[in-house]
């Protein structure tokens, strides 16, 4: 991921639903209604279609997100359940949190050494260390990155130790660098 990207990302507020979208009762439920989308939503320009299973969405069981993207209330609860952003667009709702193994450590150091084309700023390094894994096998490892000691560089620190507190740095899995597994 690019670094404006996860900048970004990590930048935009989280805020909560307003309420929990609800279970429907059992007279309600998917079977129920008529399958595929519905003939009547290409009579009446009014009735709006779920985005996510392309049925009609009753006004009782319509759960609008504060993006302004409605759902059938189980279709966002399934959704939220997987991870909690807007179907449609990508809002975030709630915290987003990552695999990563526990355990993790992010040690960070400054130095009074430049980066090229920093040659103004001190260094600010990054050491990264995830052990190996105890119940389930990984080998761990051991990753360093390095900043400009500028304010861009200490804001894509923030960045950095707020993305790995909500373990979104390292997840277990196929090495891009080395092609090999459970790293």
């Amino acid at each position: 991921m690019h670094i404006a990207q996860l900048k970004e990302f990590l930048s935009q507020k989280t805020p909560s639903p307003s309420k929990s979208p609800g279970n429907k009762g059992p007279a309600d439920t998917p079977s129920s209604r008529t399958p595929g989308p519905s003939s009547t939503l290409s009579k009446d320009p009014e009735v709006e279609a779920c985005p996510i299973c392309m049925e009609a969405i009753e006004n009782t069981e319509k759960k609008t997100l504060q993006c302004k993207h409605s759902f059938c209330r189980d279709c966002l609860k399934r959704a939220f359940d997987y991870k909690p952003v807007c179907p449609t667009c990508g809002a975030l709702y709630g915290t987003l949190t990552g695999t990563q193994p526990d355990g993790g450590r992010m040690d960070v150091t400054k130095s009074s050494s430049s980066l090229p084309g920093y040659e103004k700023y001190g260094t600010i390094t990054i050491n990264y260390y995830i052990p190996s894994g105890i119940q389930k096998p990984y080998e761990g490892a051991s990753r360093t990155a390095y900043l400009p000691d500028s304010s861009e560089g200490r804001g894509v620190l923030k960045l950095l130790t707020r993305a790995f507190s909500q373990k979104l740095i390292f997840t277990v899995g196929r090495s891009t660098t080395s092609g090999r597994n459970n790293i």
